[in-house]
């Protein structure tokens, strides 16, 4: 079906009146002052950490090593991030992806359920708690932010694990690898543009970073925990974006390989029931179409036939990775 557009101006932080003319941007300054406010806050609770996990050294040089490896990296990626955040719409999906999140709709194929989820909340709580002049389009910024350093402080974090498991004779370089290699991903210009802007991109490394990591916990000590955990998050990883199997079908194989999970029917059942729990964003699709249609949202998901045509992206080409030629 084709979409309607519509201006930014029509957008609303949630289902129901349009947000105050007020409470829309004119000017960047409350922005300004909330994000030094933000690095204000995260440097003091950081240096927190990092302290503690000094003292920490001492009793458990691989868990304070690993913990340090992760503040350093995401106190470092957030602060700059947060420095160099949008203030408002740059482009791409941003303004759809933004739009629908605040409405409830429904994005373009495969419509990206979590993310939109996620926006709605953001900018639900913006709008209560934050500068009453800032746009919807920088809290859901900030947030890509958060997650684009947490994932970075993740890399960092495997990076230490892999590297202490191999050597465990000079820690403190253990750790200089480790943040060094999260600081190079978490700058490299990609993924730098991608989480100071609102796209699923940030999401999708937050997962990808999250999958590795446990993977990585997992080959050290195997357990149901660990196991459960890696199923709900490939789940929701695929709720938000389908290139996710790309990551996640050999790390099923060598799981089901190294845990012999095909002789262990029970635990394959509660495995597999995980991973469908992490889909049910999902199901949220036809749900909100239903309860808040409105011009913008893409196509018809009411139906099922609709609601798989969208799944499948077949308006793009299903194993198609982007619309153009």
């Amino acid at each position: 079906q084709p979409r309607h557009r519509f201006h930014l101006d029509d957008l609303q932080t949630e289902p129901g009146p349009l947000i105050r003319k007020e409470h829309r941007v004119k000017n960047n300054d409350s922005a300004a002052d909330l994000k030094i406010h933000l690095i204000s806050k995260l440097l003091d609770s950081c240096s927190l950490l990092i302290c503690r996990s000094a003292k920490l050294m001492t009793m458990n040089p691989n868990g304070a090593g690993n913990l340090t490896a992760f503040v350093v990296t995401f106190t470092v990626a957030l602060a700059i991030y947060l420095q160099t955040v949008a203030p408002s719409i740059v482009g791409g999906d941003s303004g759809e992806l933004v739009a629908e999140g605040c409405m409830l709709g429904t994005a373009h194929p495969p419509s990206y359920p979590l993310f939109i989820i996620l926006v709605n909340i953001v900018t639900r709580l913006g709008s209560m708690y934050g500068p009453s002049d800032a746009s919807p389009a920088f809290f859901v910024n900030v947030l890509c932010s958060a997650l684009g350093s947490i994932a970075a402080g993740l890399l960092s974090s495997c990076v230490y694990l892999l590297s202490s498991k191999k050597c465990n004779f000079f820690d403190s370089l253990n750790i200089i690898a480790a943040v060094s290699a999260g600081l190079l991903f978490a700058f490299s210009p990609l993924t730098w543009q991608y989480s100071i802007t609102a796209e699923v991109f940030a999401l999708h490394n937050f997962f990808v970073a999250l999958i590795v990591h446990t993977a990585v916990r997992y080959d050290a000590a195997p357990t149901k925990r660990l196991l459960y955990l890696g199923s709900f998050v490939c789940g929701l990883a695929l709720a938000n974006q389908h290139t996710a199997i790309l990551l996640e079908t050999p790390i099923v194989l060598w799981v089901v390989y190294k845990s012999n999970l095909v002789h262990h029917k029970e635990l394959l059942l509660k495995t597999t029931l995980f991973f469908l729990a992490g889909l049910v964003p999902y199901g949220t699709v036809p749900i909100f179409a239903s309860l808040y249609p409105h011009q913008g949202s893409w196509g018809d998901v009411t139906s099922f036939r609709g609601f798989i045509h969208h799944l499948l992206r077949r308006d793009y080409g299903t194993f198609q990775l982007y619309s153009g030629d």
